[in-house]
């Protein structure tokens, strides 16, 4: 499964673009979404404008959230489609509560979980999945939990699907700031946005945590399971009422959206 990304740093659509081998002679079918990531049953409606390339076709179950590709005798398989990731202007409070566990896709700003724009296979194979950007702004700052040394997002990713699919991180933007830290040896990394409405430092705010927190963390656990960590703390995009904070964990690190003054929640 190979993912193709490509994103203009200021529309709401990211385009993918995802060439795959079939373990089905007949037909294959994807599921898009989890509804039980952040309790999004309408996550369905974040996918745009599914097609396949001819003579194989396209039927997509909404209420299921499937989407099957009939290959029609095709050697080679390939489907395209569109993540939305604008949020709901007339329901801001709504928006921001559910910016979490929706793509992020907007002016200056991309922050996807793998769930919000991958497919998941429906057999039992757990075939090698990569991804890389086509299309991309040259001048903005890229973090991926995969590999967060790595600043040229053209360059390929790739790993199994069980290791994919535990949830994949990405950040783009141009307000973005990563700063690699050493904590007790290991690997460190810290994503934040440099600038927000409600004043924050957040690099200077959570720079004492990777100090002294988590360092004591690390003595008391002996958590070494992992080559690296990261936290990326990162301002709500469309909060128009402070709503403190909200995150969710990853195998290796957090990731927190912040809707009000840092401290104050």
């Amino acid at each position: 499964m190979d993912y193709l990304l490509s994103w203009d740093g200021r529309s709401s659509k990211l385009n993918v673009e995802l060439t795959y081998s079939a373990s089905e002679k007949d037909s294959t079918v994807f599921i898009f979404g989890d509804p039980s990531f952040g309790g999004q049953t309408d996550i369905i409606n974040v996918i745009r404008n599914i097609r396949a390339t001819g003579p194989e076709s396209v039927r997509i179950d909404e209420e299921n959230r499937r989407i099957t590709i009939y290959h029609k005798g095709a050697k080679k398989h390939r489907i395209r489609y569109e993540i939305v990731g604008s949020l709901n202007v007339d329901k801001p409070t709504v928006a921001s509560q559910t910016e979490l566990f929706r793509p992020v896709i907007t002016k200056g700003m991309l922050t996807l979980v793998n769930k919000q724009f991958t497919l998941e296979v429906t057999d039992k194979s757990n075939p090698l999945v990569s991804s890389r950007w086509r299309k991309y702004p040259g001048n903005f700052t890229y973090f991926n939990s995969i590999l967060p040394s790595q600043t040229n997002p053209s360059t390929k990713l790739a790993d199994d699907y069980a290791n994919f699919s535990e949830m994949v991180y990405f950040v783009m933007g141009d307000n973005i700031d990563v700063k690699e830290y050493n904590v007790m040896g290991i690997r460190y990394y810290c994503v934040t946005t440099k600038v927000d409405k409600y004043e924050n430092d957040l690099g200077g705010n959570i720079n004492p945590f990777f100090e002294y927190y988590f360092p004591s963390v690390h003595r008391f656990w002996n958590d070494s399971d992992f080559p690296f960590y990261f936290l990326a703390a990162t301002a709500l995009q469309n909060n128009q009422k402070d709503i403190g904070a909200g995150g969710f964990g990853m195998k290796n690190g957090f990731v927190m959206k912040l809707g009000t003054k840092f401290s104050t929640w």
